[in-house]
């Protein structure tokens, strides 16, 4: 027996496809915070599972192999990308675990921020915030996406010592980024966690201050999956558990008896305050109330969520990328039950990702939530 419902995927991969637009592919996913059970898992473009039953014809496999789409790659849990904002909870909890921000913080946005050249200073390099968004507290940081918010948090700048790489990336790891899940699903991408080390050993480049920054913000090096995203905020949800994800409940013989029986996997707990997982949790109400995540409102629906735009590809122009738009979101923001991430390829996290994770979490209340009492 599967933990999947099958009236949420369907309405899942319907939700999606309505909302591709000209991405080329795009993923779902859906858990069970509270013990990594799986009730919806998309992935598209998808192809007729059954033609494999019988036997596949040499003409449509070869078609199936030569779609520049890929629709055999299972993209919610074998392909990764930057996950963007998203990532910020992760550079989050770090900065108020170790010392380096209080909920109190105040940061200021005034759109960027600059750093000189380590060889020639007066070349500046400017990172940049979507936005001028002045001064945020952390959970104002949190709500409004502030890149130049985890800029500081992460890299630090001027006085303000930040987590650096190392530590960013030890906190990546303990919320099991960089790492299979364990799901019983053939297919899995691990991702990457980039350090200094790793730079050193891929690329045989020294770590920049640069990299710190982009890896503050899920950009860059920095790659997962969206099973892994859906992993991360579960474990902000349930109190700090990384589970083991699963999409089989049970195994019962021919009788119908039960022979094996899945329960919750607890794969590492959270060395984190449960104060600053609320933090977060806070920073996330917020975020889908009156700031960057407005866009996953539902009329009776209390979501809360963080949105993530991750640039990929070459500029095109003057520091315009395409970019890869992300959605985490769940409900209620008391005691949650479901978790759900979405991405698009070529999409934005606050146009595409976040209203479509917003009517998935809006069927789920209304519709199967309501059923299951």
């Amino acid at each position: 027996m599967l933990s999947i419902n099958a009236d949420l995927q369907r309405f899942m991969a319907q939700a999606l496809q309505e909302s591709m637009g000209r991405s080329r592919f795009a993923a779902a996913v859906a858990m069970n915070p509270k013990n990594g059970e799986i009730l919806g898992l998309v992935s598209l473009p998808t192809f007729d599972h059954n033609a494999f039953g019988g036997g596949i014809k040499q003409e449509a496999l070869t078609k199936l192999l030569e779609d520049p789409r890929r629709p055999l790659l299972n993209y919610a849990i074998g392909g990764a990308y930057p996950p963007g904002s998203t990532f910020k909870v992760v550079t989050g909890s770090g900065a108020l675990q170790e010392g380096i921000a209080k909920t109190s913080t105040v940061i200021t946005s005034t759109g960027s921020i600059s750093v000189p050249n380590q060889y020639n200073p007066r070349i500046l390099y400017y990172f940049y915030d979507w936005a001028a968004l002045g001064s945020l507290n952390f959970h104002g940081g949190l709500s409004m996406s502030s890149d130049v918010y985890f800029y500081y948090l992460g890299g630090g700048y001027r006085d303000f010592k930040g987590l650096g790489p190392t530590r960013l990336a030890n906190y990546a790891r303990m919320f099991g980024l960089g790492e299979s899940t364990g799901i019983d699903l053939p297919g899995e991408a691990r991702g990457s966690v980039p350090d200094p080390q790793w730079k050193e050993e891929t690329f045989h480049e020294e770590w920049l201050v640069g990299d710190t920054y982009n890896f503050s913000i899920g950009q860059g090096f920095m790659l997962s999956t969206p099973l892994q995203i859906t992993r991360v905020l579960a474990a902000i949800l349930n109190g700090g558990e990384v589970l083991q994800p699963r999409v089989v409940k049970e195994v019962q013989d021919s009788a119908g008896n039960v022979v094996t029986r899945y329960d919750k996997s607890v794969v590492r707990k959270l060395a984190i305050d449960q104060a600053h997982l609320d933090a977060l949790r806070t920073g996330m109400e917020q975020s889908v109330r009156t700031g960057a995540a407005r866009s996953a409102q539902r009329p009776g629906v209390d979501i809360a969520g963080k949105t993530g735009t991750a640039e990929f590809g070459e500029a095109i122009g003057n520091r315009v990328y395409e970019t890869h738009g992300w959605f985490m979101g769940y409900t209620p923001s008391t005691d949650p039950d479901i978790a759900v991430t979405v991405f698009f390829e070529q999409g934005a996290g606050g146009a595409t990702a976040a209203p479509t994770a917003g009517k998935i979490l809006e069927y789920y209340a209304k519709t199967i939530k309501p059923n299951q009492r």
